[in-house]
């Protein structure tokens, strides 16, 4: 009775350890499977995220070369504003100068006494000479321009 007894109760632990070996035979296949899935999700992730990420780098290249491309037309606009400027500076010198001409009095017109005639000299060429110099004191002065350039 013993024997079978013994027997009875190694055949129960042998059993009950048949089937904690299979219980922690199926806990590793499931551990197993969950680790492999978790790391098929991280992987998914991580190259979602690697994705994203060159994206974002691709927008970012895009938009470092428009703003690239803005800096070049300020540059190229304020290059031709200095010269813009220069001319303009150049312009207002001259109005200036215009200006300073045209409110100077006109040159004092020659005097008939002042003037000499020769003595051989016909009556017609004394009278052309006097009516060149009333002429000129009662002509207009010329333009600022012209001015500038004698």
């Amino acid at each position: 009775a013993l024997e079978t007894a013994e027997a009875s109760v190694r055949g129960g632990c042998d059993a009950a350890c048949g089937s904690i070996q299979r219980d922690f035979a199926n806990l590793r296949n499931l551990l197993q499977s969950r680790e492999q899935a978790l790391i098929a999700n991280v992987r998914r992730e991580a190259d979602g995220r690697l994705l994203s990420l060159a994206r974002a780098r691709s927008e970012c290249d895009g938009r470092m070369r428009i703003l690239q491309n803005c800096l070049d037309q300020a540059e190229t606009i304020l290059s031709s504003g200095d010269s813009e400027i220069a001319s303009m500076s150049e312009s207002c010198r001259i109005k200036q100068e215009l200006r300073r001409l045209s409110t100077e009095p006109p040159p004092p017109a020659p005097s008939i006494a002042a003037t000499s005639f020769d003595v051989g000299a016909s009556v017609s060429e004394v009278a052309a000479s006097i009516e060149g110099m009333t002429l000129t004191h009662f002509r207009a002065p010329p333009p600022p321009s012209r001015r500038g350039q004698k």
